[in-house]
C-alpha cells in the first residue's frame, strides 16, 4: 500500500472525530465486480497533542485497518457473495 497522507488524520484530530476506514476494490477494467467494505471507525481521542508523529500514527493504523478490509478481514458488514 502507499504511505498515507496525512489530511484526514489532520481533520480528524482537529473535529475531535474518529476517522471511519473503507476499502474499495474491483475498480479495474469496465466490468470489474466492485466491492467497498467498511470497517470499524478509528479513534482519534487518545491524540491530543496533532504533532506530525500522532498524525503519522493515526494515518498509520487506518491504513492498517483499510489493507486488512483488502484483505477481506474486520468489515464491520458481513460479505454478501451474490
Amino acid at each position: 500500500m502507499l504511505k498515507p497522507h496525512l489530511g484526514a488524520a489532520m481533520l480528524a484530530l482537529k473535529a475531535g472525530v474518529p476517522i471511519l476506514p473503507v476499502a474499495v476494490s474491483g475498480t479495474r477494467g469496465f466490468f470489474g465486480k466492485i466491492r467497498v467494505r467498511v470497517g470499524r471507525p478509528v479513534p482519534t481521542t487518545s491524540y491530543t497533542k496533532g504533532s506530525r508523529a500522532d498524525l503519522e500514527s493515526v494515518s498509520d493504523l487506518a491504513m492498517s485497518r483499510i489493507a486488512a478490509l483488502l484483505e477481506g478481514k474486520n468489515a464491520v458488514f458481513p460479505q454478501n457473495n451474490k
